[in-house]
Parts: structure tokens; sequence; C-alpha cells
């Protein structure tokens, strides 16, 4: 082990020397065999043989010191392999192993700071731990590994320790698998790994320098689209800017008028202040109030209305980019054609130049072919005479040769007779020959003919078709551009309708908002109680279906204005009373409410409401019997007698005492104040903001106005359906 490589060490040159080290001193306990601690030291810096008897432990002695050392390429050892390496006998069981070695670094070989030559690394094993130390302190691993590498302990070599049977193997082996085991042992594969490694962390650097790059062209186009936003926000904050200043200006100036009218209305109290009874006074202050909640539900209407003017804004700003944006285009598209225009004139006029240069120069070819014209005819003339005598020389020529050459040829004249005969009948099959094609010529001549005049008429056909195509053509050009035409009429009605939605949507939710207000006004008018009665009574009759509910007193009657006060005292809480057909209907009802926990209310059934006749009204211009002022159907009619039959409105207390006392009925003044039969009076401060009449009025006339604005919208949607899909069967 570690003293061969020492001997070996010191054979080297000094050239190549090395520092060594060796084991000094094995400690462990609990390991395998070794229950208990044992020490052994110390050992021969040469060679260290150990023997002993069969199961003595030899082995185990190795393998400690192959924990310590050769199980570092190894992944971390598992729960079973952990239980296996402590001791399993008799006694106690082991809990924990441990092996400790002792080597002599007073060479160095070993790259601590150190003040001692001797290096203590230490392994513990433990059936859920295993951890390293080194000079009695706590490492981990990757250190330890680390620490032995650069003293020559290499991961990729199997060798450095050599177990049983290894010898025989590497005999045995074939010379790439030495040269392999050869490289792990010399260490050179660690190089490789560590080279394999760095070239994956530069591939892996290089990918991630790709996404950064990708990243950052995200972000720059990204930055190029918050830079357009900017400067959209820029523009909508100026512009949000100048709506905040014009509604400031406008409030401010309506505030300017109301507090001016209230001044005036100060002003006017204070000069009738003197005024006794008071009734003048509060009459201004309550026409003042009447103002002012007139000038609210204004001033709410016109905010409203702006809102829908600067939605409106937004929308036709929009298109006016649009529009902008398409006549932009459509003005680069006409430069563009302007440009290719005059570069087709220009071409125009330099095919014109080429093509009057060219027309210069055939007419002066015509000319000299002109001249030439005779003089070449002769010279033709001259030509077929001299050439049609060569021929005939020719011909005469051959005649001379083949008559030499015959009377040289045959011997007699029956062998010339035969080879006469035998070319005679050569040209007769040659002429029929040439009469065969003649006529074959003749018919593909005719069959020509008669594919031309086909050709001729397929040419017409075509034409034909040609001008019914470019006729459809033209047609159909025409209704692309009526279509077109169509479809910009379209979406003009229905940008129309878009805005006139907006319009009707936001009329909507003010009438909503508007509404909610007059419902919680009649609300606070009441107890919660009630009002939650009431509201139980209209869900069951309408979940239940059940008829003959009409409804509160409240809603089923009119009465002007200027007689809500004295209404409203006379009646009281009676306007809550809920008015339906029947006993039956009434009783119904009320197990419903008992059912569902949902409060008391009073039910005036009509088949049971017997109001007395009369009574007998006074004769005076002072009095009004207060039922004769009320507005309602007939068939209501014994409800609102059981409650208003027995109350006047009398011009002033003095009035209502003289005439309660004489016809014994309740009288009450236009103010609220009112003298009851029994002779006790009421009076004072009435708000008319919180008029329980009022609140239904504005109830009835928004309920009314809402359905309005909710059926127009409904229209105006079905009508924009309606123009989505002609738009659609346009397109």
């Amino acid at each position: 082990f570690f003293p061969i490589e020492r001997e070996a060490a010191r054979r080297r040159p000094p050239s190549v020397f090395r520092p060594t080290m060796r084991l000094l001193r094995l400690v462990m306990e609990g390991f395998k065999c070794y229950k208990d601690r044992i020490e052994l030291d110390p050992f021969s810096p040469k060679h260290n043989i150990v023997v002993g008897a069969n199961g003595s432990g030899k082995s185990n002695f190795f393998a400690a010191i192959q924990l310590v050392f050769g199980g570092l390429d190894s992944g971390p050892l598992r729960a079973e392999d952990r239980k296996a390496l402590l001791h399993e006998g008799a006694g106690a069981h082991v809990m924990n192993a441990y092996v400790e070695i002792h080597i002599d670094n007073s060479e160095g070989r070993l790259p601590i700071d150190s003040p001692s030559e001797v290096v203590i690394l230490k392994r513990s094993v433990g059936l859920k731990k295993d951890e390293y130390f080194l000079d009695r302190k706590h490492v981990t691993k990757v250190e330890i590994l680390n620490l032995l590498e650069s003293a020559g302990f290499s991961r990729s070599n199997p060798y450095n320790i050599v177990p049983q049977g290894k010898v025989n193997q590497l005999t045995v082996m074939r010379d790439e698998q030495r040269l392999d085991l050869l490289k792990q042992i010399a260490g050179t594969t660690t190089y490789d790994d560590r080279r394999r490694e760095s070239l994956a962390i530069m591939e892996e650097t290089q990918s991630r320098q790709r996404k950064v790059v990708e990243m950052l062209e995200q972000i720059e186009r990204r930055l190029k689209e918050l830079d357009a936003e900017k400067k959209e926000l820029a523009a909508y904050q100026a512009l949000d800017k100048r709506r905040k200043v014009a509604e400031y200006t406008y409030y401010d100036k309506e505030q300017r008028k109301a507090r001016e009218a209230l001044q005036k209305l100060d002003a006017a109290r204070q000069r009738d202040g003197g005024d006794s009874s008071g009734k003048a006074q509060q009459a201004r202050e309550e026409a003042a109030k009447g103002a002012v909640q007139t000038t609210e539900r204004t001033l709410a209407a016109a905010v409203s209305a702006l809102k829908v003017l600067q939605e409106s804004v937004k929308s036709l700003t929009k298109a006016h980019k649009q529009q902008l944006e398409e006549a932009a285009r459509l003005e680069m598209e006409a430069q563009q054609q302007g440009a290719d225009s005059a570069a087709r004139a220009e071409a125009e006029a330099e095919a014109r130049r080429e093509l009057a240069q060219l027309a210069a120069q055939v007419s002066q070819a015509e000319a000299e072919l002109a001249a030439l014209a005779p003089q070449h005819a002769k010279l033709s003339d001259e030509a077929a005479t001299l050439k049609a005598e060569e021929e005939r020389a020719s011909a005469k020529l051959q005649q001379l040769y083949k008559r030499e050459t015959t009377a040289s040829q045959f011997s007699s004249k029956a062998a010339r007779d035969k080879a006469l005969q035998k070319e005679a009948a050569k040209e007769r099959a040659s002429l029929e020959k040439k009469e065969k094609q003649a006529a074959a010529l003749e018919a593909q001549l005719r069959t020509d003919k008669s594919e031309a005049g086909k050709s001729e008429e397929e040419a017409q056909a075509a034409r034909a078709r040609l001008a019914e195509h470019r006729k459809r053509e033209d047609a159909a050009r025409k209704r692309v551009a009526a279509q077109r035409a169509e479809h910009s009429a379209l979406t003009d009605r229905r940008k129309g309708l878009w805005r006139k939605e907006q319009q009707l949507g936001e009329s909507t939710r003010g009438s909503v908002a508007e509404l909610d207000k007059a419902q919680r006004t009649l609300q606070q008018s009441m107890s919660r109680s009630l009002w939650e009665a009431v509201r139980a009574v209209e869900r069951i009759a309408a979940e239940k279906k059940i008829g003959g509910v009409y409804g509160m007193l409240i809603e089923l009657f009119d009465v002007d204005e200027k007689f809500f006060t004295a209404v409203e005292t006379a009646a009281a809480n009676q306007l809550f009373h809920v008015v339906v057909d029947t006993d039956e209907t009434a009783a119904r009802m009320l197990k419903e409410l008992q059912q569902a926990n949902a409060g008391r209310v009073t039910f005036m059934p009509l088949n049971r409401l017997r109001p007395q006749d009369g009574p007998q009204y006074p004769d005076s211009e002072d009095v009004i019997p207060m039922v004769k002022k009320l507005k309602f159907e007939e068939r209501f009619k014994p409800a609102f007698r059981q409650i208003f039959r027995k109350h006047l409105i009398v011009r002033d207390l003095d009035v209502g005492s003289r005439f309660s006392k004489s016809h014994d009925l309740d009288c009450v003044t236009l103010e609220g104040d009112s003298v009851n039969r029994k002779g006790a009076l009421s009076g004072g401060y009435t708000d008319l903001r919180r008029s329980r009449l009022r609140a239904q009025l504005d109830r009835l006339r928004l309920r009314e106005a809402l359905a309005a604005s909710e059926a127009e919208l409904a229209a105006v949607v079905g009508e924009g359906e309606t123009l989505d899909a002609e738009v659609t069967r346009v397109l």
C-alpha cells in the first residue's frame, strides 16, 4: 500500500521525485467484526503483511481502509448498506461505527495548513448518518474528496486499493482495456471528465446567453411599447387634466350660483323675520331647498351627459385616428402610384423614342431596298437562267457518264437490258412511293385545314367566352363597389348605434342611481322591519304567483304636490298598508310572512272594508275634503274612504279648530299642522326633502324612465345585432 509507493518514490530519479505519505495508525470501533475499539500501530515504512486464520477479520481490516479511501467514488450509502457496516453479534446493538486513519504528512503531500505532521481522517457511519472528519473537525465528503485528489487519489483510478482478484483480472485484459485502465490509474480520465463537464457548462452558458439575448430583445421591444404607451398616457393625462379643469370650472360656477341664491334667500328671510307665524319663511326655505334639489338633479344630469360626451369624444377620436391612418395609407398608395405612373410614363417615352428611331431606320432600309429592287430582280433572273443552264449541263454530263459507265459495265446487250429493266422497276417503285406520300400529304393537308377551321371556331368561341367573362367581371366589380358602399354605410350606422347605446347605457345607469336614492328616501321614512316586511310581501306575491295583492296604499293614488304634506300628516304610517282584494288573500299572505319570519304588515282587504256614509262636510271656501283631492281607481275607493273621509284641508289652525268642533272632523293645514276631533293640536317644522309622497312620485317617474330607457336600449341592441348580421352578409 503506502509503503510500497514510498519505496518506489525513493528509487525514482531526483527529477521525478514526488512527496510521499504513509499509514501510521488505524483505529476502528463497531465496524463489522470489530465491536470494541481496536488500535493497530505502528506500521512499517516499507511492507506490511496481515496474516491470520479464516474469519479472523483480515478482509474487514482492508474494508475499513477502503471505507475511508476507496468509498469516496461511490454515491451516498443507503440505509441497508449502512446497517451492513455495523457490528452484528451477541450483546447490545451497535448504533454507530467509525474508522480513523492516521497518515504521515511530513513531506506535505496533503496540501493542508496544519502544524502537525500527522493528518487524521475519520469516517463515522450510523443507521441515519454518514459523516467525515479531518483532524477531529467535521467536514463534507466533497472536501475530503478534493483533498485526496490533490494528493493523487483520483476517483477514476480503481487501483488506489487493489483487492483480491484484481491482479488476475489485469493479466487477462485486452490491450484496449489495459490502456483504459492505465489512463484511469494515471488520472487522465479525470481531466477528460472535467473537460466534458466544462464543455457542458460552456454549452449551458451559451444557451443561457442566447436566452439572455432573447430576453433583452423582448425587453427592448417591451420598452418601445412602453414608450409608446407612455406617450399615449401623457396625452391622456393632458386631456384628463383639461377635463378636470372644465369640470371644476363648471362646478365652481354652479356653486357660486347656488351660493348667490342662498344669500338672496337669507336676505329675504332676514327681511321677513318679523313674520310671527314664520310660514312664509318656511315656505321660502322649502322653495330654496327644492331649487337646490332641482339644481343637484340638473348637475347630475349634466355630469352624466358629460360622461356620455367624453365617451363619444373617445369614440370619435379613435375613429378620427383610424381615418387619419387610412388617409395616410391612401396617400402613400397614391404617391406610390404616382411614382409608378411617372416611371411608366418615362419608360413609355423611352420606348417611343426607340420606336421612332427604329421606324426611321426601317424607312431608310425600305428606301435602300426599293432602290436595289430592280437590280436585284435583274440579277435574280440572270441567276435563275444560269442555274437552269447549269442543271441541264449537269444532267447531260451525268447521262454521258452513265452511258460511258454502262457501255463499259455490261458485256452484252442482254445484260444491259436486264440492268435497265431492274432500274426501271426501281424507278416505278419509287414513283409509287412518292405518289403514296403525295396522297398522304394531301390527306394531312385536308385534315390540317379541317382542324384549322375547328381551331378558328374554338377561337371564336373562346373570344365570346372571354367577352362574357369580361362582362361578368365588370358586373362583379360594380357589385363589389356597391357592397363596399353598403358596408361603409352599415358601418357608419353601426358606429352611430354604438354611440347611442353608450348614451342610453349611461342614462340607464343614472336613472338606476336616482331610483336607488328615491327608494332609500322612502325606506328611511319608515322602520326597517316594516320596509323588509313590505319587500317580503312583494317578493312572496311574485314568487308564489298570488293574485289580488295591489301594493301599498301610497302606490295607488295621485295628488297635487301642494297637498303632499297635508296628506302625509293625515295618513301617517297608514300609507304603507297593503291593499288586497279579499280577506283570503290577506290570510294567505300573513301565513307566508309568518313562515318566512319576514315581519308584520297591515293588510286592507277590499271585500271587508265598509266605510260609513258621510260625513257632512262644511260648505266653506276655507276647507276642502281631503278625499276629493285624491286621484285613484274606483275599486280602491273603500280603502281611501276608510282613511281620508274624516279629514279636511283647512286654511289655518283657527279655521281647523272651529270646524273640528262643529263637524267632528280632523283638520290639517297645507303646512302639516293638524287639529284632531278631540281638540289636540300638532305641528312644527316639516322637512320636505324627506317627503314620502315625493319619494314615491320620484320612484314612479324614474321607473317609467328606466323602463323606457331599457326598452330603447334593447331596441338599439337588436338593431345593432341586425346591422352586424348585415355587415357579415356584405362581407
